[in-house]
């Protein structure tokens, strides 16, 4: 939870507006999303033996739970990701550590177990090293680039482009009408030189959200930040955010 507050942070940081954060196990969003996501990358937990030179903490944490502890945590997550991509769709495997078998064996794990993935060849560059026993990944070595130690791996979804989308997200989007906006919000979101579709405005808790498109919130799932946080209403004013000012350019804002 703690990394996921720092990265909607960064995120908001940067302006980026299009970003749904949680803080959940893959079996649940997998079960509220299903095929929904046309590119997923996972930065997988790991025994971290490409850290070793950074961080001495690494080592200790490694004599506690090493490779055979994290593979197993590493296979539920692919299956649940590979379940949540859409027919057509990428998925970036990535750890920091030089295990086989939190590496090239969990890219085996995926193929064998799931028939419609595909490994997509990674192209080297100075520096860089093909996988160990499974050719067309990608891995770092400290001792022959400035940085640490790396694996990543490529894999596609076999079939359309089409996203399949849950019932229960398609009941969603059907049900979310646009209420009427407080006259205090109503008014600053006119001095903004932007388009603002009023059914993607979520007010809860006085907290103002602008929603990602085709959009709605499961109840199931808990979450960080749903959309753009536009701002907060008090006493019938509307105080703007941190994150609605980052995502603007200087002449969006007439003012």
């Amino acid at each position: 939870n703690s990394r996921a507050k720092a990265l909607l942070k960064n995120l908001e940081l940067w302006g980026i507006a299009n970003i749904c954060v949680t803080s959940e196990t893959p079996d649940k969003l997998a079960g509220v999303f299903g095929p929904w996501f046309d590119k997923i990358l996972i930065d997988a937990p790991c025994s971290g033996e490409g850290m070793f030179r950074k961080d001495e903490d690494m080592v200790k944490s490694y004599e506690e739970h090493g490779p055979e502890y994290y593979s197993r945590i590493q296979k539920e997550i692919t299956d649940q990701a590979v379940r949540m991509l859409a027919p057509g769709g990428l998925l970036l495997y990535s750890t920091c550590t030089f295990s086989r078998c939190e590496d090239e064996e969990i890219i085996c794990h995926i193929l064998n177990r799931h028939e419609e993935m595909e490994l997509v060849k990674l192209p080297l560059f100075e520096g860089a090293s093909d996988g160990i026993g499974l050719n067309g990944c990608l891995r770092l070595f400290p001792h022959k680039i400035k940085g640490e130690g790396h694996f990543m791996a490529l894999l596609h979804k076999k079939g359309g482009s089409e996203r399949q989308r849950t019932a229960g997200l398609l009941n969603g989007l059907q049900s979310r009408k646009a209420a009427p906006l407080p006259a205090e919000l109503t008014e600053f979101l006119s001095l903004i030189d932007r388009e603002f579709d009023p059914s993607r405005i979520m007010i809860k808790n006085d907290s103002v959200y602008y929603l990602p498109e085709d959009f709605v919130p499961a109840k199931e799932l808990r979450y960080l930040r749903t959309g753009l946080l536009l701002g907060e209403l008090k006493n019938r004013r509307f105080e703007p955010g941190q994150a609605l000012a980052m995502t603007l350019k200087a002449d969006e804002f007439k003012p």
